[in-house]
């Protein structure tokens, strides 16, 4: 059960899902009077980020190499990973202003409460992207279409699914009081 949990932890962090490590990479280059020691949070967290996307393309060339360029283009799996990839910086900025620059004059509490609110804002159109995968696979199987996106079907459960997402992490932003998991250990880092 670990492996399967350190192989989800792995896929969540090269799919730009899980948190960044900025500050844990940080407080540790620090300790060790490591290569990044002398720069601040910024740039360990863009440096992060990078390498972070770049994981991230080789996997999406990898599964292209796999699938073949047409049914890749075809699935407009170019797309998906770009709005992951967007998404993901998305939340690693969020990450480093509300939980690495903002924390101290927001508070603890406040900071935490809003990066969790728009985290979840950045994550939810995957859910819908998840959803659309049976209806794709059925019109693959069954209706042998050309393109999969010619009527609606695909679009409005992806918007529907999108909009639960958000109202569900807006709610769950508000009531939910334990810290984020996932997070880093230490959050007391100087910049």
């Amino acid at each position: 059960m670990f492996r399967f949990n350190s192989f989800l932890h792995l896929l969540g962090y090269v799919l730009l899902i899980a948190p960044p490590r900025a500050i844990d990479l940080t407080v540790a280059e620090r300790t060790r009077q490591g290569e990044l020691s002398k720069q601040p949070l910024s740039i360990v967290m863009l440096v992060e980020l990078l390498i972070r996307v770049a994981l991230l393309l080789i996997l999406a060339v990898a599964l292209e190499s796999i699938m073949g360029e047409i049914y890749y283009e075809t699935y407009r799996l170019d797309i998906v990973f770009s709005i992951v990839a967007g998404f993901g910086a998305c939340h690693s900025f969020i990450y480093f202003f509300f939980l690495g620059y903002l924390r101290h004059s927001l508070g603890t509490q406040r900071s935490m409460r809003i990066y969790r609110l728009l985290r979840n804002f950045c994550y939810a159109s995957l859910p819908g992207m998840i959803a659309v995968l049976p209806i794709l696979v059925w019109k693959w199987k069954w209706e042998q279409e050309k393109f999969p996106f010619e009527d609606d079907l695909v679009f409005s459960v992806y918007c529907s699914t999108t909009f639960l997402m958000i109202a569900v992490g807006a709610v769950e932003a508000l009531i939910m009081k334990r810290k984020p998991l996932g997070l880093d250990k230490h959050l007391n880092v100087e910049r």
